[in-house]
């Protein structure tokens, strides 16, 4: 099955079943304002794909999360950096940033390690 780069680059970003391309891989969005962390589908609800191959598999989503908030913090401080002379704005804005974006870098980890492994 031949699926071409944009219905696999849809798919990661609409956060779809790397498998069949149509299935969610959490259950439902949910208010990042609540800070809970958002639950995901054991396997897919169209195909039945199962997202966690092994125990630990997700260990490695952590790396790419990590990546994520380290890019994140770049940006603002650099931003920060730019707008702003006070010294304790270029260190505390960074860690609002971080901690505001952690469920996302969270949820983003383990779609971008699911697809990654998809075969």
């Amino acid at each position: 099955m031949y699926l071409c780069k944009k219905e696999v680059m849809s798919a990661l970003f609409s956060g779809k079943c790397p498998h069949c391309k149509e299935g969610k891989i959490f259950k439902k969005s949910r208010n990042t304002f609540r800070l809970k962390l958002p639950e995901m589908n054991e396997s897919c609800p169209v195909c039945q794909h199962k997202f966690e191959r092994e125990p630990g598999f997700f260990l490695g989503a952590m790396y790419v999360s990590y990546a994520l908030g380290v890019f994140q913090a770049m940006v603002t401080f650099g931003i920060t950096f730019l707008v702003t002379d006070n010294y304790v704005l270029w260190i505390v804005f960074p860690l609002i940033a971080l901690f505001a974006f952690s469920i996302f870098n969270f949820k983003w980890g383990r779609i971008t390690w699911i697809h990654l492994f998809r075969y």
